[in-house]
């Protein structure tokens, strides 16, 4: 039931804020008068795969690029957290009271399922509020960030992507921290 809770508010946080991106980004964009363009030919031309001639090996190659890239980044954050240590992590957030939600997303930054796990468990140990955790879970993706910085050009557009992921994280977790919905979630 509790899983059942988390994953339904983070749909509901994602469709909210989804639906609220689009409709400022067409604003924006229809202000400016931009138009958003496929960059793919860019991305296959960077990548030097010849896209235009055969759609299966260069689909192949991205494919194994990219799974190569994601199983690098995270055996390296793996050893990461096993040479700091999640104990160490933990501490880190409990010492720290009033920045855990901004804590949490810092860990949940982590490209790795590790830190949803480790954030997880602090909070079932009742080591964060309902609204650090989801600061933390909201913000994680796995590695798709990773891939994201791997992928996508200008690099300062990911930058602004993470940051605002951050800020919606955290800003997430205090609302839910000073709302009854941090009741609902409780163990």
């Amino acid at each position: 039931g509790l899983i059942a809770k988390i994953l339904l508010i983070k749909f509901l946080i994602a469709l909210f804020v989804g639906i609220l991106t689009d409709i400022v980004l067409k604003i924006v964009y229809k202000k400016l008068s931009y138009k958003q363009e496929s960059k793919i030919e860019e991305f296959c031309e960077r990548e030097d795969c010849h896209c235009h001639t055969n759609i299966f090996k260069p689909a192949l190659i991205h494919t194994l690029k990219v799974s190569l890239f994601i199983l690098v980044i995270t055996v390296a954050f793996n050893l990461l957290i096993h040479v700091i240590g999640e104990d160490t992590i933990k501490t880190f957030i409990l010492d720290k009271p009033f920045l855990a939600n901004v804590l949490s997303a810092l860990v949940g930054l982590i490209p790795n399922c590790a830190s949803s796990i480790a954030i997880s468990e602090m909070f079932a140990r009742g080591a964060l509020s309902a609204g650090a955790m989801m600061s933390g879970l909201l913000i994680n993706s796995g590695v798709a960030l990773a891939v994201l910085f791997r992928t996508n050009r200008p690099r300062k557009h990911n930058f602004y992507i993470a940051l605002t992921l951050f800020i919606i994280s955290v800003s997430m977790g205090i609302l839910i921290d000073i709302t009854p919905i941090s009741q609902w979630i409780s163990i």
